[in-house]
């Protein structure tokens, strides 16, 4: 939880959260059938192995159970003998195969999800570990991030400066991820992959800074069946709404397709994290996965540093590196490399400035990381000074270099912003220069920027406009900054 009080000053907080402790619930159901059967005066012997006589039974127990236990304790229990091990995640109703509703913005759940027979939680204020579907949780860094849909074991337990994450899975279901961009339309958007695993999907559309593809400027997580469609077996999304190519200041849009698929090869796969506190501005996280699928397996290491140094500097790092190999005969082969980023922030009521460095080795990460990262190293700074009450100056300077080509792409960019309330005025300058490394002519742009807003009936209405054109002519231009 992070409470902020002033322009660039918060704290973070932490707070546990009881469950809601209940009298039990008990749901149950239990049937079954028993015969015997004795054939006499046959006229010809059962072949061999038959049965031909004795007793048949057959029958299901199923029930669901959730209540308070030993005082400060919650448990939730279900179990089905009848239910088949299913590869995929626990099925979800739906609605377009079952029953018709209109402006129905109802949301689906399960207090019991489980691919297996057995679902098992047990819970308290500052730790719980159940058996079932689960999400890894591995989403706080960038670089050690492992965010998957699986069915196994799971725990997590928060201390004062102590928390602890920790999963395991046997599986035969891979991870995929498809970046695809928009192109204006509402589908169909093919994936990679065909035949998902039913309920494994999660769909986002993703802002990302065209200066900086790294940075997400906005992104938003869909629901299924209320703002796409996806054909398990085809592999292919529809959208409920056109998914346009760029927002309104030219940032590309992309969707962001992660699934399972059947890998065919059963394995296990496990991960945990730890995070401890050293006082109240220094967070150390270690973090260690290992994926297999059957014929090959890679394992990840990471480690993550926040400290904020003073009121107004804040310090990150991060490194993490994978190791092994999975052949490319299966859905998603893998490599191996080495990541660092370390970022800076400085806030304070005139100014503030954010300076990075971060390189990505081709190859590195379980597949969790965004493509346009690979083989990358990446510097740059942005600073925001306020000049006034309503103007402020922008400026950032950036340097990009591929390493499996050793092509790089400097940027110079300063603007000064007028900022009136309702409305707001933009004019700046940027240069650009590309080295080729020997493929091509070299590059370079230079480009005039102006833009402003203005909104409208009681701020219910906002108008853009923004536009960019080039100063330079004659030599070839940056391949993203055309004249």
């Amino acid at each position: 939880l992070r409470l902020g009080w002033a322009e660039g000053k918060y704290r973070d907080a932490q707070v546990f959260v009881k469950p809601h402790f209940r009298d039990w619930i008990l749901v149950g159901i239990a049937e079954g059938t028993a015969a015997h059967r004795t054939l006499s005066g046959n006229m010809a012997a059962m072949p061999a192995g038959e049965r031909d006589e004795g007793l048949d039974a057959d029958g299901r127990v199923a029930f669901f159970a959730k209540g308070q236990v030993r005082g400060d304790w919650l448990l939730t229990t279900a179990y089905d003998t009848g239910k088949p091990r299913a590869e995929g995640l626990t099925d979800a109703i739906d609605p377009n195969s079952w029953y018709t509703l209109y402006g129905d913005a109802s949301m689906q759940s399960s207090d019991a999800a489980s691919a297996r027979k057995l679902y098992l939680k047990i819970e308290r204020e500052n730790f719980y570990a159940l058996f079932g579907d689960h999400d890894t949780g591995l989403d706080t860094t960038e670089l050690s991030r492992y965010q998957r849909r699986l069915n196994g074991i799971k725990g997590e337990y928060w201390g004062n400066r102590v928390d602890v994450l920790a999963f395991a899975s046997e599986t035969r279901q891979a991870y995929v991820r498809d970046e695809l961009r928009g192109d204006g339309t509402s589908g169909l958007y093919r994936l990679r992959q065909q035949g998902l695993l039913p309920n494994s999907d999660t769909v986002t559309i993703e802002v990302r800074d065209r200066f900086r593809p790294e940075r997400v400027l906005e992104s938003r997580t869909l629901s299924r069946f209320l703002d796409y469609s996806l054909d398990y077996d085809d592999g292919v999304l529809w959208f409920r709404e056109p998914v346009p190519s760029q927002d309104d200041a030219f940032n590309p849009v992309f969707i962001v397709a992660e699934y399972e698929v059947d890998s065919g090869l059963r394995d296990t796969t496990g991960g945990v994290r730890v995070t401890a506190r050293a006082g109240d501005n220094v967070v150390v996280g270690l973090t260690g996965v290992r994926e297999g699928l059957g014929n090959g397996n890679t394992s990840l290491a990471g480690v993550d540093v926040v400290a904020r140094l003073d009121a107004a500097n804040t310090l990150t790092f991060e490194a993490a590196a994978t190791e092994g190999s999975i052949p490319a005969t299966t859905p998603v082969p893998k490599g191996e490399g080495k990541a660092y980023v370390i970022k800076h922030e400085y806030r304070t009521e005139k100014l503030s400035a954010d300076t990075w460095l971060r390189e990505s080795a081709d190859g590195f990460g379980l597949g969790q990381q965004s493509a346009s990262e690979s083989a990358t190293r990446r510097l740059g700074t942005e600073l925001r000074y306020n000049l006034a009450e309503q103007v402020s100056l922008d400026g950032q300077l950036q340097r990009q270099q591929q390493l499996d080509n050793n092509r790089s792409r400097d940027l110079a960019e300063v603007r000064v912003n007028l900022d009136q309330g309702d409305r707001g005025l933009f004019g700046g300058l940027r240069h650009v220069s590309e080295d080729m490394a020997g493929t091509g002519p070299d590059r370079a742009s230079q480009q005039l920027l102006a833009g402003g807003r203005q909104r409208l009936l009681d701020d219910r209405v906002e108008l853009r406009a923004q536009g960019e054109t080039s100063i330079s002519s004659g030599d070839p231009t940056a391949l993203d900054y055309p004249h």
